[in-house]
This record gives structure tokens, C-alpha cells and sequence, in this order.
């Protein structure tokens, strides 16, 4: 049986797409809560048959002193990735993989955010991975990323050009959520503060239900291809 390691930044594992997808592809998963204090095993990559590295609240350009663990990640992340071992980055587990290979994670200069649904344009790289055209994809966050050395840009957006990226077959890295699920929109809505989706480039968050019933479908079926890729590399 193939495992996975699911290493997530929020109180609880959540209950996604990508975790309920390998499930149904008879994968193994084992989590690991960091804010909880649990520790990460040995990047050794025969361990793992790939590891899913999930979004948080946490900001790499501006982390608190409570959230140094995410150092020790992204050391983690390097050593894993170096010596061979798949993996798929979301949302801080892009930002994170791009920091551990020495890009720069910064916030954005007119402190726009990406909040709801935004199309995104795959590159030529992209579409030869799969990326369909005018894809749009579900973002909450404020961080952007710059592109590590020898990345290949799978998708550019306008207000982050930097949406997806691979360092090799085996490693992909996303910065919008092809892992969220309708009551996971739900549960961010309540989460987030009052005013979080009036900032510049936010779209508020009536908007994103109707949203997900129209476009996620096109996003999981990509997200499952790429699966079955990374797990088969």
C-alpha cells in the first residue's frame, strides 16, 4: 500500500478534496499537525510515497515567534525534495517549497490579496501538464512567491504572477487551493476577519459558493490527474 504524509498548519486536519482523493485511491495517510507540536519524521524519502504540504494563516514574510517551526519545515521540505521525494505544495506549502529553495516570499506591495475565485493562464509548460485553459481556481492568502532557481512556471495570474511551479515530475507547487471542498469555503468565510475580503484585489465572500458550483469541478479533475501522476513518478 502506497502512504502519504499530511502536513497541515490548522487546529485539525481538514476534511479536503486531495486527503478524500487518495483515500478512494487506496493510499495510506498519516498527518501531522504542526500548531499542535507534532514532529516530522525523518525527510527520508522512501518513507512517503508523497507528501502533501497544506495552506494556514501563517505568513512566512512576517512570522510570529510562536511559528518558528516553520523554519524547521522548511529545512524539512528542502531535505526531502533534494534527496527525491515527491510532493505537492498548497497555498503556504508552495510558499514554503519556494523558500526552501531560496526564493523570496513577500507580501504584496499594494497589500492586494487574492480572496475567492481568479482565473489563471498556464504557461506551455503548464498546458503540457494538464492545466486547462482560463482555469479558475479558489485563493485566500496574501503572500506571493518568486520562482526558485530551475523552477519551470506552470501558470502565471495578474495580481501574483507566480500561481504554479515544478522543480521536477515529482514536485508540484500551487499557490491557489484545488483541495478545498464547499464546506471548507464555509469554514474560511466564518474563520476570516469581518473586513478580510474588503482589501484590494479581494472578492467577497458572498461570491464564493456560487462560485465553487460553477468552476471546482475543472479544478478536481486536474487535481486528481496530478495525483496519480506524482504517486506513479
Amino acid at each position: 500500500m502506497k502512504r502519504a504524509l499530511l502536513i497541515t498548519h490548522g487546529p485539525n486536519p481538514p476534511k479536503d478534496y486531495v486527503s478524500q482523493s487518495l483515500g478512494r485511491m487506496g493510499v495510506s495517510r498519516e498527518w501531522r499537525c504542526l500548531p499542535k507540536g507534532h514532529q516530522l519524521p525523518s525527510p527520508d524519502p522512501d518513507e512517503f510515497d508523497l507528501v502533501v504540504v497544506y495552506g494556514g494563516p501563517q505568513l512566512l514574510s512576517d512570522l510570529q515567534p510562536e511559528e518558528q517551526y516553520l523554519l524547521d519545515e522548511v529545512s524539512w521540505v528542502r531535505q526531502y525534495v533534494k534527496a527525491g521525494g515527491a510532493y505537492l505544495g498548497l497555498c503556504l506549502g508552495a510558499q514554503i517549497l519556494a523558500k526552501a529553495f531560496d526564493a523570496n516570499v513577500w507580501r504584496h506591495p499594494d497589500s492586494a490579496r487574492e480572496i475567492g475565485y481568479y482565473s489563471i493562464s498556464p504557461t506551455d509548460a503548464g498546458i503540457k501538464q494538464g492545466l486547462p485553459e482560463d482555469l479558475m481556481v479558489y485563493h485566500w492568502h496574501r503572500d506571493g512567491f518568486d520562482l526558485p532557481k530551475n523552477a519551470t512556471l506552470l501558470a502565471a495570474g495578474e495580481l501574483f504572477p507566480n500561481q504554479a511551479f515544478s522543480l521536477s515530475e515529482r514536485v508540484l507547487a500551487v499557490q491557489f487551493h484545488p483541495e478545498i471542498t464547499d464546506q471548507m469555503i464555509a469554514d474560511f468565510s466564518d474563520r476570516a476577519p469581518e473586513d478580510a475580503d474588503r482589501a484590494p484585489g479581494a472578492k467577497h465572500r458572498s461570491t464564493h459558493k456560487s462560485d465553487y458550483e460553477t468552476y471546482q469541478r475543472r479544478v478536481h479533475s486536474w487535481m486528481e490527474t496530478q495525483l496519480e501522476l506524482l504517486l506513479a513518478s
